[in-house]
């Protein structure tokens, strides 16, 4: 019975998980195409790894050839997608992975940092470029600067 109720709480965490994966700050008002292929594949690779888990008999090469293949079959799905995109699929069905095998916990985590790195990208951008920037300047600066030392003036 616990075995159930644990299977249903993974189902539960691996739809969340996959909204928030697919999950855009810019486009709040409706479900895009990302956020409902993310939350599928979570939903779906959770469901199967999740069932084979329970089994007593549990091969990790079974877990591998679900992961080739539901990977493959999205990178078909989402020829469409930018490379964002696409790695979010592919982020979702490794996550899906992680929650059916039970580290829900591990999974929330990398989740909570992948959102705001993907949701933030160009504000993480932008401050390494200016970071560069200036210090091509500075550089240029002391370049052109001249040493006077005390007994020159």
């Amino acid at each position: 019975m616990f075995t159930l109720i644990a299977y249903i709480f993974k189902i539960i965490i691996s739809l969340g998980v996959g909204y928030i994966i697919g999950y855009s700050h810019k486009d709040r008002k409706s479900i895009t195409e990302i956020q409902l292929n993310t939350t599928l594949t979570c939903f779906f690779s959770t469901c199967i790894v999740g069932v084979l888990y329970i089994m007593t008999d549990f091969n990790v090469l079974v877990v591998a050839i679900i992961f080739f293949t539901i990977s493959r079959f999205m990178i078909d799905v989402t020829s469409s997608f930018t490379n964002i995109g696409k790695n979010q699929v592919l982020f979702s069905i490794i996550n899906g992975i992680l929650i059916g095998m039970g580290y829900v916990l591990f999974s929330i985590i990398i989740v909570l940092l992948f959102s705001y790195l993907i949701n933030n990208y160009n504000v993480i951008s932008e401050l390494i470029i200016k970071k560069d920037i200036s210090e091509k300047e500075d550089i240029d600066k002391d370049k052109n600067a001249l040493d006077f030392n005390n007994e020159d003036l």
